[in-house]
């Protein structure tokens, strides 16, 4: 078993259109257009590049420092030329990363949940 781990995670949360198969669709803007919450979860696979420094040079030298870089070593292969992380689009429709329905109603779970408590006067001598 291999592990890997980074403290780079993303959670990108979405509220998506549902189209005509239940999966999310073309967002048409319409209010009663019925929707879902679709996250996606995922570590540095979500970026090109993950270099960058305090004066956050990355962006400003794409075309020069940063030509053609690419520090992606989680996937074997993995190369601008296939297109990259930066496809988000792909990655999200990607399983076993897309998460769908799986938010709960925290009242439903008091145990894990506790109803808060208005706190007392530290004045009062009751609390």
């Amino acid at each position: 078993m291999v592990a890997e781990f980074t403290h780079h995670q993303k959670t990108i949360t979405l509220n998506a259109p549902l189209d005509s198969s239940g999966e999310g669709g073309d967002d048409d803007s319409d209010s009663s257009t019925p929707r879902q919450i679709v996250n996606f979860i995922g570590g540095i696979d979500l970026c090109d590049e993950r270099y960058d420094d305090e004066n956050h040079t990355l962006f400003r030298n794409l075309d020069t420092t940063y030509y053609d870089n690419f520090q992606q070593n989680n996937f074997p292969n993995a190369d601008l030329c296939h297109g990259g992380p930066r496809e988000l689009g792909g990655r999200i429709k990607q399983a076993p990363s897309l998460l769908s329905d799986c938010l709960m109603k925290i009242q439903d779970y008091p145990e894990l949940f506790p109803t808060p408590q208005e706190a007392g006067d530290p004045d009062d001598g009751e609390s």
